[in-house]
């Protein structure tokens, strides 16, 4: 299974930050590029909402872009570059599925989101509760992925007790509270 354009994109994206390349694409900090990642991010999101496939294989194709743009300016820098981008998440979710790649026996997808978690607070001791870990820079933009825990929360994850259930509904109250940054309705 070859991945020429991939491939080709990356290159594409090489040539432009070269010094013979595009002017404007030599300037792009990872800061000055910010906009663009979440403009992108939203517009892909709003062709899964309109169900639009074309528009949505348009903006995956951006997100993409974002993705290899940001990784060419970490590689120019010395930090790291898309394979290590691609090593990282491919690791993470064979560690994240042993379900799959182990030899962890599951009967529902319940079981699978609960081991998620596990796994997840594992590798993310300093995480404390299902809150830790929002973007800061989702403040005034949290409501969907709010929305999102909260619903993964209670109606995916199995809990020994009304006290757990209570705690982490309080984690969530608490956080909401203190940051102020989004009214919140419980998922439908």
């Amino acid at each position: 299974m070859g991945y020429e354009n991939l491939e080709e994109l990356i290159e594409v994206i090489r040539r432009l930050r070269a010094p013979d390349g595009c002017k404007w694409d030599r300037e792009q900090t990872h800061y000055s590029l910010r906009p663009n990642m979440l403009e992108e991010a939203y517009e892909a999101v709003d062709a899964i909402d309109d169900n639009d496939m074309v528009h949505l294989k348009e903006e995956l194709g951006d997100v993409l872009l974002q993705v290899v743009l940001h990784a060419q300016i970490a590689s120019e820098e010395n930090e790291f570059n898309i394979d290590d981008v691609a090593k990282g998440i491919k690791d993470k979710l064979i560690h994240r599925h042993p379900h799959v790649f182990g030899t962890t026996k599951v009967s529902s997808t319940a079981e699978i989101l609960d081991n998620w978690d596990k796994l997840k607070a594992e590798e993310k001791p300093h995480r404390k509760s299902a809150m830790d870990g929002i973007s800061k820079s989702a403040k005034e933009r949290s409501k969907p992925v709010l929305n999102g825990r909260m619903k993964n929360l209670c109606m995916n994850a199995s809990f020994p007790n009304l006290t757990s259930l209570n705690k982490h509904a309080l984690n969530m109250i608490n956080y909401i509270w203190k940051k102020n940054s989004a009214t919140y309705s419980l998922p439908s």
